[in-house]
C-alpha cells in the first residue's frame, strides 16, 4: 500500500507549512496524473490515520486527477487523450505525441488561523 507512504510524505510537508504559517491546516489539495495508481479513498484514510493527534487531525484532502494530454502532428492542436480512442479529438489523426503524465503535487494548503 504505497498510499500510506504518500500520506506520510504529505503529512511531513503540511506539518512544516503549519509551523511556517502558524495555523491549523484544514484542507490540502493534491493532484496527480492519469497513470498514478493511487486509490483516493485509501490515501485519504491513511492520511487521516497518521494525522491523528497532530495539528493536521481532521484535515481534508481534496484530490484532482489530471488528464493525459497529447499534441497532434497533423492539426497542431493539444488535446486531452482518451486511452479508449487513440486519435486526435480535433481531426481524428493517429499521428500525435504524448505529453508527460502530471506528477503528484501538493498544490495548496488552506489554513485556519487563530
Amino acid at each position: 500500500m504505497h498510499e500510506a507512504a504518500i500520506a506520510e510524505e504529505l503529512l511531513k510537508i503540511v506539518l512544516e507549512q503549519a509551523k511556517v504559517n502558524e495555523g491549523r491546516p484544514i484542507v490540502g489539495k493534491v493532484s496527480y496524473g492519469h497513470f498514478y495508481a493511487i486509490n483516493e479513498e485509501v490515501l485519504s484514510f491513511a492520511f487521516k490515520a497518521i494525522a491523528e493527534g497532530s495539528v493536521c487531525e481532521g484535515m481534508k484532502l481534496v484530490v484532482e486527477h489530471k488528464p493525459l494530454k497529447a499534441h497532434c502532428k497533423m492539426c497542431g492542436s493539444d488535446f486531452v487523450f482518451d486511452i479508449t480512442k487513440c486519435v486526435c479529438s480535433g481531426c481524428g489523426s493517429e499521428e500525435f505525441d504524448m505529453f508527460a503524465d502530471e506528477p503528484l503535487i501538493l498544490e495548496e494548503i488552506e489554513f485556519e488561523t487563530e
